[in-house]
Protein backbone atom coordinates (compact mmCIF):
# COMPACT_ATOMS: atom_id res chain seq x y z
CA UNK A 1 0.00 0.00 0.00
CA UNK A 2 2.74 2.48 0.93
CA UNK A 3 4.29 1.60 -2.61
CA UNK A 4 1.10 2.17 -3.96
CA UNK A 5 0.34 5.33 -2.60
CA UNK A 6 4.28 7.20 -3.60
CA UNK A 7 3.44 6.06 -6.92
CA UNK A 8 0.52 7.71 -7.04
CA UNK A 9 1.89 10.78 -5.69
CA UNK A 10 4.48 10.43 -8.32
CA UNK A 11 1.87 10.20 -10.80
CA UNK A 12 -0.24 13.11 -9.60
CA UNK A 13 3.22 15.24 -9.27
CA UNK A 14 4.59 14.40 -12.83
CA UNK A 15 0.78 15.25 -14.18
CA UNK A 16 0.72 18.73 -12.38
CA UNK A 17 4.37 19.33 -13.49
CA UNK A 18 3.26 18.85 -16.87
CA UNK A 19 0.20 21.01 -16.50
CA UNK A 20 2.10 23.81 -15.12
CA UNK A 21 4.33 23.52 -18.30
CA UNK A 22 1.29 24.39 -20.32
CA UNK A 23 0.47 27.07 -18.73
CA UNK A 24 4.03 29.04 -18.21
CA UNK A 25 4.03 27.95 -22.38
CA UNK A 26 0.42 28.98 -23.44
CA UNK A 27 1.50 32.74 -24.01
CA UNK A 28 4.89 31.82 -26.19
CA UNK A 29 3.29 29.62 -28.37
CA UNK A 30 3.91 25.76 -27.89
CA UNK A 31 4.91 24.78 -30.80
CA UNK A 32 3.23 21.23 -32.52
CA UNK A 33 6.34 18.87 -31.22
CA UNK A 34 6.07 20.33 -27.55
CA UNK A 35 2.38 19.72 -27.23
CA UNK A 36 2.68 15.93 -28.69
CA UNK A 37 5.46 15.42 -26.16
CA UNK A 38 2.93 17.00 -23.50
CA UNK A 39 0.28 14.56 -24.85
CA UNK A 40 2.57 11.07 -24.66
CA UNK A 41 3.57 11.92 -21.22
CA UNK A 42 0.42 12.50 -20.01
CA UNK A 43 -0.85 8.73 -21.15
CA UNK A 44 2.05 7.04 -20.26
CA UNK A 45 1.42 8.60 -16.54
CA UNK A 46 -2.22 7.45 -16.99
CA UNK A 47 -1.35 3.92 -18.33
CA UNK A 48 1.08 3.13 -15.09
CA UNK A 49 -1.06 0.30 -13.02
CA UNK A 50 -0.35 0.09 -9.36
CA UNK A 51 0.98 -3.35 -9.08
CA UNK A 52 4.67 -2.70 -6.81
CA UNK A 53 6.73 -5.53 -8.52
CA UNK A 54 5.51 -4.14 -12.01
CA UNK A 55 6.15 -0.21 -11.12
CA UNK A 56 9.56 -0.96 -9.93
CA UNK A 57 10.46 -2.34 -13.70
CA UNK A 58 8.53 0.13 -15.23
CA UNK A 59 9.47 3.27 -13.49
CA UNK A 60 12.76 3.70 -14.26
CA UNK A 61 12.06 3.03 -17.72
CA UNK A 62 9.11 5.88 -17.54
CA UNK A 63 11.08 8.55 -16.47
CA UNK A 64 14.14 8.34 -18.78
CA UNK A 65 10.94 8.38 -21.49
CA UNK A 66 9.90 11.48 -19.35
CA UNK A 67 13.20 13.43 -19.44
CA UNK A 68 13.27 12.69 -23.53
CA UNK A 69 10.14 14.14 -24.17
CA UNK A 70 10.48 16.82 -21.96
CA UNK A 71 13.73 18.23 -23.98
CA UNK A 72 12.63 20.99 -25.63
CA UNK A 73 10.55 21.82 -22.33
CA UNK A 74 13.65 21.61 -20.68
CA UNK A 75 16.64 22.77 -22.12
CA UNK A 76 15.42 25.11 -24.46
CA UNK A 77 15.54 28.97 -23.32
CA UNK A 78 12.30 30.76 -23.68
CA UNK A 79 13.58 33.60 -26.07
CA UNK A 80 14.38 30.33 -28.25
CA UNK A 81 11.21 28.31 -27.70
CA UNK A 82 9.36 31.83 -29.21
CA UNK A 83 11.59 32.58 -32.01
CA UNK A 84 11.06 28.72 -33.48
CA UNK A 85 7.18 29.21 -32.22
CA UNK A 86 7.22 32.66 -34.64
CA UNK A 87 8.77 31.28 -37.31
CA UNK A 88 6.60 28.55 -37.55
CA UNK A 89 3.20 30.91 -36.59
CA UNK A 90 3.65 34.62 -37.11
CA UNK A 91 2.46 36.77 -34.62
CA UNK A 92 -0.87 39.68 -35.97
CA UNK A 93 1.40 42.17 -35.69
CA UNK A 94 4.15 41.02 -37.84
CA UNK A 95 2.03 40.10 -40.28
CA UNK A 96 0.99 43.12 -40.23
CA UNK A 97 4.38 45.05 -40.48
CA UNK A 98 5.08 42.53 -43.26
CA UNK A 99 1.29 43.49 -45.17
CA UNK A 100 2.35 47.27 -45.16
CA UNK A 101 6.11 47.34 -46.16
CA UNK A 102 5.64 44.76 -48.77
CA UNK A 103 1.67 44.88 -49.92
CA UNK A 104 2.23 42.99 -53.35
CA UNK A 105 4.83 40.50 -52.32
CA UNK A 106 3.69 37.38 -52.79
CA UNK A 107 6.82 35.71 -50.68
CA UNK A 108 5.76 32.10 -49.39
CA UNK A 109 8.10 32.56 -46.01
CA UNK A 110 8.04 36.18 -44.53
CA UNK A 111 11.05 35.42 -42.14
CA UNK A 112 13.13 35.01 -45.16
CA UNK A 113 12.90 38.76 -46.36
CA UNK A 114 16.14 40.48 -45.27
CA UNK A 115 17.70 37.68 -43.36
CA UNK A 116 21.03 38.29 -45.05
CA UNK A 117 20.37 35.94 -47.42
CA UNK A 118 19.69 36.25 -51.28
CA UNK A 119 16.60 34.00 -51.66
CA UNK A 120 16.26 34.28 -55.88
CA UNK A 121 12.37 33.36 -55.76
CA UNK A 122 11.65 36.69 -54.11
CA UNK A 123 14.35 39.06 -56.00
CA UNK A 124 11.39 41.40 -57.14
CA UNK A 125 10.50 44.60 -56.39
CA UNK A 126 7.16 43.46 -54.68
CA UNK A 127 9.37 42.21 -52.45
CA UNK A 128 12.37 44.75 -52.11
CA UNK A 129 14.34 42.42 -53.56
CA UNK A 130 13.96 40.05 -51.37
CA UNK A 131 13.99 42.42 -48.49
CA UNK A 132 17.10 43.97 -49.62
CA UNK A 133 19.09 40.76 -49.82
CA UNK A 134 19.44 40.29 -53.90
CA UNK A 135 21.15 42.33 -56.00
CA UNK A 136 18.09 44.15 -58.43
CA UNK A 137 20.42 43.65 -61.51
CA UNK A 138 21.97 40.28 -61.10
CA UNK A 139 22.39 38.52 -64.35
CA UNK A 140 22.94 41.88 -66.16
CA UNK A 141 25.38 42.31 -68.83
CA UNK A 142 27.41 45.17 -67.24
CA UNK A 143 27.67 43.81 -64.00
CA UNK A 144 31.71 43.35 -63.72
CA UNK A 145 32.01 44.12 -67.06
CA UNK A 146 35.11 46.53 -66.31
CA UNK A 147 33.08 49.75 -66.22
CA UNK A 148 31.50 51.52 -63.49
CA UNK A 149 28.21 51.86 -63.99
CA UNK A 150 27.11 53.75 -61.31
CA UNK A 151 23.55 53.88 -59.44
CA UNK A 152 22.33 50.15 -58.40
CA UNK A 153 25.24 48.66 -59.48
CA UNK A 154 27.67 50.36 -57.31
CA UNK A 155 25.47 49.21 -54.45
CA UNK A 156 26.58 46.88 -51.63
CA UNK A 157 24.35 44.05 -52.41
CA UNK A 158 25.90 43.99 -56.30
CA UNK A 159 29.42 43.99 -54.93
CA UNK A 160 29.72 47.61 -56.05
CA UNK A 161 29.33 46.70 -59.64
CA UNK A 162 30.94 43.56 -58.80
CA UNK A 163 34.10 45.17 -58.44
CA UNK A 164 33.87 48.15 -61.06
CA UNK A 165 33.42 50.44 -58.65
CA UNK A 166 35.86 49.80 -56.03
CA UNK A 167 38.12 52.64 -57.20
CA UNK A 168 35.80 55.12 -57.50
CA UNK A 169 34.58 54.74 -53.78
CA UNK A 170 37.98 54.80 -53.05
CA UNK A 171 39.26 57.75 -54.74
CA UNK A 172 36.22 59.71 -53.83
CA UNK A 173 34.97 59.12 -50.45
CA UNK A 174 32.51 61.51 -50.89
CA UNK A 175 30.57 60.19 -53.90
CA UNK A 176 27.57 58.72 -52.58
CA UNK A 177 25.26 58.98 -55.26
CA UNK A 178 22.99 55.59 -54.06
CA UNK A 179 22.78 57.53 -50.37
CA UNK A 180 20.07 59.46 -50.94
CA UNK A 181 17.97 56.91 -52.86
CA UNK A 182 16.21 53.40 -52.01
CA UNK A 183 17.44 50.32 -53.56
CA UNK A 184 14.00 49.84 -55.27
CA UNK A 185 14.78 53.76 -56.13
CA UNK A 186 17.75 53.27 -58.13
CA UNK A 187 16.40 49.98 -59.43
CA UNK A 188 13.89 51.89 -60.87
CA UNK A 189 16.40 54.96 -62.36
CA UNK A 190 18.34 52.24 -63.90
CA UNK A 191 15.07 50.85 -66.21
CA UNK A 192 14.53 54.06 -66.73
CA UNK A 193 18.32 54.55 -68.37
CA UNK A 194 17.91 51.26 -70.17
CA UNK A 195 14.57 51.84 -71.57
CA UNK A 196 15.67 55.55 -72.79
CA UNK A 197 17.31 56.51 -76.19
CA UNK A 198 20.16 57.71 -74.23
CA UNK A 199 23.63 55.77 -74.61
CA UNK A 200 24.67 53.71 -71.66
CA UNK A 201 26.76 56.00 -69.32
CA UNK A 202 29.65 54.93 -67.38
CA UNK A 203 31.93 56.68 -64.92
CA UNK A 204 35.78 56.47 -65.41
CA UNK A 205 35.60 55.29 -68.89
CA UNK A 206 37.24 57.79 -70.54
CA UNK A 207 34.00 59.57 -72.37
CA UNK A 208 31.93 62.57 -71.25
CA UNK A 209 28.76 61.64 -71.03
CA UNK A 210 27.38 63.95 -68.97
CA UNK A 211 26.24 61.49 -66.41
CA UNK A 212 24.69 64.11 -64.05
CA UNK A 213 24.78 62.75 -60.83
CA UNK A 214 28.44 62.02 -61.07
CA UNK A 215 29.31 65.15 -63.13
CA UNK A 216 30.24 66.99 -60.11
CA UNK A 217 32.70 68.25 -57.96
CA UNK A 218 32.63 65.46 -55.51
CA UNK A 219 32.67 62.50 -57.72
CA UNK A 220 35.39 64.16 -59.96
CA UNK A 221 33.15 64.63 -62.63
CA UNK A 222 32.79 61.21 -63.90
CA UNK A 223 36.13 60.70 -61.97
CA UNK A 224 37.76 62.65 -65.09
CA UNK A 225 35.88 61.74 -67.93
CA UNK A 226 34.11 65.64 -68.17
CA UNK A 227 36.46 67.62 -66.03
CA UNK A 228 38.42 69.34 -69.15
CA UNK A 229 35.28 70.11 -70.23
CA UNK A 230 33.51 71.51 -67.57
CA UNK A 231 36.27 73.57 -66.47
CA UNK A 232 36.31 74.85 -70.40
CA UNK A 233 33.09 76.12 -70.40
CA UNK A 234 31.78 76.57 -66.43
CA UNK A 235 31.18 80.08 -66.49
CA UNK A 236 28.07 78.71 -68.80
CA UNK A 237 26.94 76.22 -66.68
CA UNK A 238 26.82 78.11 -63.63
CA UNK A 239 24.44 80.46 -65.63
CA UNK A 240 22.05 77.58 -66.49
CA UNK A 241 21.07 79.84 -69.36
CA UNK A 242 19.65 76.55 -70.98
CA UNK A 243 22.38 76.08 -73.47
CA UNK A 244 23.46 73.19 -71.75
CA UNK A 245 20.32 71.27 -71.10
CA UNK A 246 20.66 69.42 -73.65
CA UNK A 247 24.22 67.96 -72.76
CA UNK A 248 23.88 64.19 -73.25
CA UNK A 249 20.06 63.89 -73.98
CA UNK A 250 20.54 61.64 -76.70
CA UNK A 251 19.76 63.97 -79.46
CA UNK A 252 22.80 65.73 -81.72
CA UNK A 253 22.82 68.63 -81.09
CA UNK A 254 25.55 70.21 -84.05
CA UNK A 255 25.81 73.65 -83.47
CA UNK A 256 26.14 73.51 -79.85
CA UNK A 257 29.57 74.09 -78.14
CA UNK A 258 29.92 70.91 -76.39
CA UNK A 259 30.40 69.28 -79.42
CA UNK A 260 34.10 68.47 -79.19
CA UNK A 261 35.98 66.20 -78.27
CA UNK A 262 36.73 67.02 -74.33
CA UNK A 263 33.10 67.08 -74.13
CA UNK A 264 32.44 63.76 -75.32
CA UNK A 265 30.64 65.12 -78.63
CA UNK A 266 27.67 66.85 -77.13
CA UNK A 267 28.21 64.04 -74.32
CA UNK A 268 28.20 61.29 -76.08
CA UNK A 269 24.99 62.74 -79.04
CA UNK A 270 26.84 63.28 -81.67
CA UNK A 271 29.73 60.31 -81.22
CA UNK A 272 28.23 58.45 -83.80
CA UNK A 273 27.38 61.11 -86.19
CA UNK A 274 31.23 62.91 -86.28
Amino acid sequence: MKMNINIFRRKHKDTQRVQDLEVQQGEEGVNTEEKMSMNLIQRAIALVPCSPSFAMTVVPMLLVFIIFCSYSLLVLSPQKRFLKTAQVQPSHKEVIIFNNQYPECRATDMTSLGDGKCNPENNVPECNFDGGDCCPVAGSPFLGDGYCDGLVFNTEVCGFDAGDCLHLNKKYPNCDVTKDFTLLELYIKNQEIEASPIIRKSIGDGVCENFKLYNVPECGFEDGDCEDCMHKFKGHFDKTDGLFDTFGDAECHQVSPLNIDICGYDGGDCATVI
